[in-house]
C-alpha cells in the first residue's frame, strides 16, 4: 500500500522541525515555509508560500490540487501573543484566514486537515481544562485561535484540532524558551520566572508522538496534548536547574504583574489530556522528559 502523503505548513518552525525529525523518512512529505528555510531533511520536498498574501493562498490551493496529499498538518501560526496583541491584522491573516482557507479547501478536495490550536483559548481562571470546557480567551492571539477552531468545525467537521500547551525541546536554530533558559542557567545569567503562571508544559517530541497517534487512529474533533504535570514557570526552571546539576542557579521569582507586556497573561491554562491518555498518549514527568532530551 502507498504511504500517505503529508503537506506540513510551518514546517521550518519548532513543532515542524521535531515532526520532521521523527517522521520525515516514514512518509512522502512536502514542507511549506516562508521566512525561515527548512534546514536538513534532504529527503523531503520544500515549497515557499507567503500565507499573508492572497495571491499565494490561491496558488497554494492549486498546489494542493496538483499534489493531492492525504493530510495537511497546519503548524503555521503567529504564536507570539505580544506581537499579535499589537498587530491584530497580521495575526488574523495567519491565525484565522489561513485555517479558514485550509478548512474549506480540505473539505472540497477530501484532504484530512490537522490543525494546531493552543491552551490560550481558555481564560486561565481555574485550569485543568477539558476539550468541552467553555472558551474565553483574554488575548488577541487566543481569540484568533478560538475563531479558527469555530470556523474549522463549521466548514470541515472531519478535521482534527489539537490544543497544544507550552512545548519544550532543543533545535539546531536554538529557538524556544527552553533553550534560552538552559543557556541562562548554565551561564548564571539572571532568569526571571513567574510563580503565578501555570501550564502543562509538554516535551515537543512527546507531542509529535501524540499527533502521529491521532493520525494513525483517524481521529477527528478537538483533542488536548498537554504534559503530565501542571507547574509554574518558576517550578519548571528550578527543576530544570536541579536536573542540570547547577548549584546556586540565578533564578529570580516574579509575578505576572511585575512585567508589563502588550498581551494579558492567563493564570492557569493547564490542559486535561485524559481523552488522549486513554488511547495511548503518554507524556512523562519533567525529569524523565529532560533525560530523553539531553540523552
Amino acid at each position: 500500500m502507498d504511504k500517505k502523503k503529508i503537506v506540513i505548513t510551518g514546517a521550518s518552525g519548532f513543532l515542524g522541525y521535531h515532526f520532521l525529525k521523527a517522521y520525515s523518512t516514514d512518509y512522502p512529505i512536502v514542507g511549506i515555509y516562508f521566512n525561515t528555510p527548512i534546514i536538513d531533511f534532504e529527503n523531503i520536498s520544500k515549497q515557499k508560500f507567503d500565507f499573508s498574501n492572497d495571491t499565494d493562498l490561491i496558488s497554494f490551493r492549486h498546489f494542493l490540487e496538483k499534489e493531492k496529499p492525504d493530510f495537511i498538518l497546519n503548524f503555521a501560526a503567529i504564536a507570539n501573543a505580544n506581537f499579535c496583541e499589537v498587530n491584530p491584522d497580521i495575526s488574523s491573516k495567519i491565525n484565522i484566514n489561513l485555517p479558514t482557507t485550509l478548512a474549506k479547501t480540505c473539505q472540497e478536495l477530501n484532504i484530512k486537515l490537522i490543525h494546531t490550536s493552543t491552551d490560550l483559548v481558555f481564560d486561565g481562571e481555574r485550569g485543568n481544562y477539558t476539550e468541552t470546557d467553555q472558551l474565553d480567551p483574554i488575548s488577541i492571539y487566543g481569540k484568533h485561535k478560538m475563531e479558527a477552531e469555530r470556523i474549522i468545525q463549521i466548514n470541515n467537521p472531519s478535521a482534527l484540532i489539537l490544543r497544544l500547551p507550552l512545548m519544550f525541546g532543543l533545535t539546531p536554530q536554538g529557538t524556544g524558551f527552553f533553550q534560552n533558559w538552559v543557556e541562562k542557567l548554565k551561564s548564571k545569567e539572571t532568569l526571571f520566572a513567574f510563580t503565578d503562571e501555570f501550564r502543562t508544559a509538554a516535551a515537543v517530541n512527546r507531542v509529535v508522538e501524540g499527533i502521529k497517534l491521532l493520525m494513525d487512529n483517524s481521529e477527528s474533533g478537538i483533542w488536548h496534548l498537554g504534559g503530565k504535570e501542571n507547574c509554574s514557570r518558576f517550578e519548571f526552571a528550578t527543576r530544570l536547574a536541579a536536573f542540570l546539576n547547577i548549584t546556586n542557579p540565578n533564578i529570580k521569582s516574579s509575578i505576572r504583574a511585575d512585567v508589563k507586556m502588550p498581551a494579558p497573561r492567563a493564570k492557569d491554562v493547564s490542559l486535561n489530556s485524559n481523552k488522549a491518555n486513554f488511547i495511548g498518549y503518554t507524556p512523562l514527568n519533567l525529569e524523565d522528559e529532560f533525560r530523553i532530551i539531553f540523552n
